[in-house]
């Protein structure tokens, strides 16, 4: 048997409120400080904290946090680091972690974990290097790869690329682009199978209200109703009941923003909730199987000036 060494860390428009009684409340911080991570929750329930910079390094810093013991666990890390990279979970359990920026370039990269031997592998490259994309794993068992900007010394290029991984395969296929391209947003699988891509920037605008969503069943884009609070470097995670939460991000107003807003797909209207305690842009979001939802890492701004953020809130809706 295969023995996994491992170190466990203790730490003892008008919006109608989701609700006035539920806060963000702090959960035990991340071991390692960062900001533009990639955060997943794994099939066993498992949050996994992955890569980003700690404030200009990339890092392949891979940690792990269980909600039922409120412990970190540092694994081990990734073959090659770096932030702004699209990761997403596969049926089989093992966590993809997909291009992404080494502090000079954008990559196309894709290494693989699997939680059960604490080990990595290297896969087929991305037929498209970047960084900023939206990744989500579909009913269909694919991960969609989803626009980014590429990136080299004195350059960047936002693509409207969407190209689909076969963890079953180890290929990639094209399929349709965004109707424009963008990097640095959220994308979701929501509850009814479709992906659903939220804020980012691009060439025109820093900050971006865009949502639209994909539906893999007819390949086909569609225009939703705007992100009241334009924002790129923000988190989506997707609650029990199926609405989706954007959450925080560096915002239209040039702030940290601690704003958190909730997507209703059945009926395509957007209200607000409980605001972060620590605004934040960068940061990881993810549901846990405890159904609550998480706001992990991060950078904001102190009176000293930027801070990269261990911190993690956590949220009942």
């Amino acid at each position: 048997m295969k023995t996994v060494s491992a170190v466990v860390f203790l730490y003892v428009t008008t919006f109608v409120p989701a609700s006035a009684k539920a806060q963000w409340t702090f959960e035990p911080s991340m071991p390692t400080a960062r900001w533009t991570l990639a955060v997943v929750a794994g099939l066993e329930g498992t949050l996994y904290a992955i890569g980003g910079f700690d404030y200009t390094v990339a890092l392949s810093t891979m940690e792990a946090y269980d909600p039922l013991t409120q412990t970190w666990t540092r694994l081990t890390p990734m073959p090659t680091p770096r932030a702004n990279p699209g990761a997403a979970v596969a049926d089989d359990g093992r966590i993809f972690v997909f291009g992404g920026f080494d502090g000079f370039r954008s990559l196309s990269t894709v290494e693989a974990y699997d939680p059960s031997t604490n080990t990595w592998i290297t896969l087929t490259r991305m037929p498209t290097d970047r960084r900023g994309s939206g990744a989500a794993t579909g009913y269909d068992g694919k991960i969609y790869l989803i626009g980014g900007s590429q990136v080299s010394p004195g350059r960047e290029v936002f693509v409207p690329v969407v190209e689909a991984y076969d963890p079953s395969t180890d290929s990639w296929t094209s399929v349709a682009p965004l109707p424009a391209a963008r990097s640095h947003f959220s994308a979701v699988l929501g509850m009814d199978g479709r992906i659903y891509a939220m804020g980012g920037r691009n060439s025109t605008s820093g900050f971006l209200h865009d949502v639209t969503v994909y539906d893999p069943s007819d390949d086909i884009w569609r225009t939703l109703s705007p992100l009241p609070t334009g924002r790129y470097n923000l988190a989506a995670a997707v609650a029990i009941d199926g609405r989706i939460y954007a959450i925080g991000g560096f915002d239209e107003f040039y702030r940290y923003a601690n704003a958190v807003e909730v997507y209703d797909p059945s009926n395509d209207r957007w209200t607000a909730a409980p605001s972060l305690q620590t605004g934040r842009e960068g940061l990881g979001g993810v549901r846990g199987t405890d159904d609550r939802i998480y706001a992990i890492g991060g950078l904001t701004f102190k009176p000293n000036g930027p801070v990269v953020l261990t911190t993690v809130e956590a949220y009942t809706p």
